[in-house]
């Protein structure tokens, strides 16, 4: 897979074989510096602080002489300089109780036994996003990773969202209005979204819900159209085992392990997203700017500043963008983010739309986009908005 990926500058703290080994098959990928103990690592480190120069992650075995990785990572935390450099964990063999403690200290990452190197590679290209890690232009380890989308189709875009903001512009201020008075409240709602190159930008939408409506949420359980009996809502292994059995994941203000999230994904249940009948949350100009997509509309001025194109794969929450960093699904960041794409107009409401089709699609465009494939997603995304039951 092609991915003209960046070169990252790695410190390890450790002395396992594989390792060691496997970053120096990828000189490509990796500037890579061993140190057997904390000590050398940390001289290290103090000679990088003095040129200003960061790695791009600290890679440290959870046993090592002396201290312990936990106690090398309490270190780095403390200081400043690396507070925010990615800092991953490694154990050669399974440990239930080191990975219990990483979760509890909130360590970046952790890894155990034979892992793929280049999906390490892919999780660090991410963590530097998250943790908003950016080092200083200028110095020795810096990199600037961004998708350059064709001048084609950023023109096109600029065009066209400026074109539709104009041409639709009595509407958004019809339905700007109409919403304010109805209740009181932001105009807009936004929510952090992962788009082309893992960028984390606001996503905009009409607000269509009343404020403070989480709070309703409990009065309103009975009438979810999707509670189930079982709900996947407690996880068996976190119980036997008295800690999380998996990453733990913070969706819609609920913390829930990995394993449940799966589950619930596999059995198309997701209670962090409830449906609920008549839903007294929803205004009425917000229930009808559903239905319409009109609450969508915002997002051209998304398109406008860059963060999305016209036609691209669909952004993501971080929650869900953080889950698919292997490089199987990878490349679906390689393309723009957008209003419409494939998944509109070929998979949605149909009994094809699963998570895997959704994820080979979504590669599929970000490998194969053109200027004129993109007029035909256009074309077909209209009859999908007038004939399709907006869900």
């Amino acid at each position: 897979m092609n991915l003209n990926r960046p070169k990252y500058f790695i410190i390890y703290a450790g002395s396992s074989p594989y390792i060691i080994e496997e970053m120096q098959k990828l000189p490509e990928l990796f500037e890579f510096e061993a140190y057997e103990n904390i000590i050398l690592t940390i001289n290290r480190l103090k000679e990088l602080k003095k040129v200003f120069v960061r790695p791009d992650a600290i890679l440290s075995d959870v046993n090592l002489p002396g201290l312990s990785g936990f106690d090398f990572y309490n270190k780095i935390i403390a200081d400043s300089f690396f507070s925010n450099v990615p800092f991953i964990l490694y154990n050669k063999i399974e440990h239930p109780e080191y990975f219990k403690i990483s979760i509890k200290n909130k360590v970046d990452d952790y890894y155990q036994g034979n892992f793929k190197i280049t999906d390490l590679h892919t999780r660090i290209f991410y963590l530097k996003k998250y943790l908003s890690y950016s080092p200083k232009a200028g110095t020795d380890n810096y990199v600037s990773f961004s998708i350059k989308l064709p001048l084609s189709k950023r023109l096109f875009d600029i065009f066209t969202s400026s074109f539709a903001i104009l041409i639709l512009s009595p509407l958004l201020l019809v339905i700007s209005v109409l919403i304010k008075l109805e209740s009181k409240g932001p105009l807009i709602y936004k929510s952090k979204r992962v788009g082309s190159g893992y960028n984390i930008f606001y996503f905009y939408k009409f607000r269509s819900m009343r404020i403070h409506s989480d709070k309703k949420i409990k009065e309103l359980e009975n009438k979810n159209i999707y509670k189930v009996e079982d709900d996947f809502r407690i996880c068996p292994d976190c119980q036997r085992l008295g800690y999380p059995c998996s990453p733990e994941l913070y969706i819609h203000g609920e913390k829930i392990c990995e394993n449940i999230y799966l589950k619930r994904k596999k059995a198309k249940i997701d209670q962090t997203f409830k449906k609920f009948e008549n839903d007294p949350r929803i205004t009425i100009i917000g229930n009808f700017i559903r239905k319409t997509s009109i609450d969508e509309l915002p997002q051209l001025f998304n398109v406008l500043k860059g963060d999305m194109s016209i036609v691209g794969n669909r952004p993501l929450p971080l929650y869900e963008a953080e889950m698919l960093t292997s490089d199987q699904w990878a490349e679906r960041f390689l393309g723009p983010a957008g209003l419409t794409g494939l998944w509109q107009v070929m998979l949605k409401n149909t009994k094809d739309d699963t998570n895997f089709n959704r994820k080979m699609i979504d590669n599929y465009y970000a490998k194969n986009y053109s200027f004129w494939r993109d007029l035909l997603i256009i074309f077909k995304t209209i009859p999908v908005l007038i004939f399709q039951k907006n869900k």
